[in-house]
Parts: structure tokens; C-alpha cells; sequence
């Protein structure tokens, strides 16, 4: 039969350890409403039009111009840092650079095909507030006096 000494001893090791379990439990339920109040504060979303910009076919030494709509899809506003083309040849100017919930802006894309030959891939870098997106940009330069619509196949 145990001695209430060690009795005493038991309850006050249960009451120990069920502490440690409180604290325990009260750490979990403050990570998780901590976590879910991280999770509602949603970046802004962007939506852009077209995903990717194919200017067709062109002949060598002209400039190309076409254009993206971004639209800001989330609940806070959108700030676009920077836009920027994988080569300097290519330029882009964005119409807006903070846009409300909902609003959009006009990415303007030129684009110089030089003396550049067959398919060419650029890339549009677009630094914001939210985060950072790429917009491929294709065209099919032609040599001079070729007037063909052909193009390559692509996979």
C-alpha cells in the first residue's frame, strides 16, 4: 500500500506534468491562430492578359509593338517595381505603376528585331510588390526579301 508521502509526491508530478501539457497546448493553439491570421492577409493577385505574347512574323529591322494587361486580382494595392526585357533590344514601359483592388495597367512591349533571324524568345520580367512573374515574348524574324508567312514548327 502506497505511504501518503508518496502519494503527495504522485499528485504533485501529475500536476507537473499536466502543466507542461497546458502550456504545451496553448503554444499549438497561439502558432495556429498566428498562422491563420498570416494566411488572411493574401498577397495581391495578379492576372495578366495575354499569359504570353507571340508578335508574329516580321522582317529584319523593324520594331514590333504589343501590349499585356495586368490586373490587380487581390485585396491590397499592387506596386510594379521594375519591368524589364532579357534583352536590350526589347523594352517595356508599364502605364500605371500602383494599382488599386481591381484595377489594371497596360504593359507597352517594342521590340526591335534587328538583324536577328528565325525564332526569336524573349523573356518580360515584371518585379512587384507581390511578387515576380515572366511574360515569354516570341516573334519569327525573316531575312530580307523573304516574304514567306512560313514558320517553324514548334513542340
Amino acid at each position: 500500500m502506497p505511504s501518503a508521502r508518496s502519494f503527495a509526491m504522485f499528485t504533485r508530478a501529475l500536476a507537473h506534468y499536466a502543466d507542461g501539457i497546458r502550456w504545451f497546448l496553448l503554444s499549438v493553439l497561439i502558432g495556429v491562430a498566428l498562422s491563420s491570421a498570416r494566411a488572411e492577409a493574401k498577397p495581391p493577385l495578379l492576372e495578366m492578359q495575354p499569359a504570353a505574347l507571340d508578335l508574329g512574323t516580321a522582317q529584319q529591322g523593324q520594331v514590333l509593338k504589343g501590349s499585356v494587361k495586368i490586373t490587380n486580382r487581390g485585396s491590397e494595392p499592387l506596386m510594379i517595381l521594375s519591368a524589364d526585357a532579357s534583352c536590350d533590344c526589347t523594352s517595356v514601359t508599364p502605364g500605371k505603376t500602383v494599382l488599386a483592388t481591381g484595377e489594371s495597367t497596360t504593359l507597352a512591349i517594342k521590340s526591335e528585331t534587328r538583324t536577328y533571324q528565325g525564332l526569336i524568345r524573349r523573356m518580360i520580367i515584371v518585379r512587384t510588390s507581390a511578387n515576380d512573374f515572366a511574360i515569354p515574348l516570341t516573334v519569327f524574324v525573316q531575312p530580307p526579301g523573304d516574304d514567306s508567312d512560313a514558320k517553324p514548327q514548334t513542340k
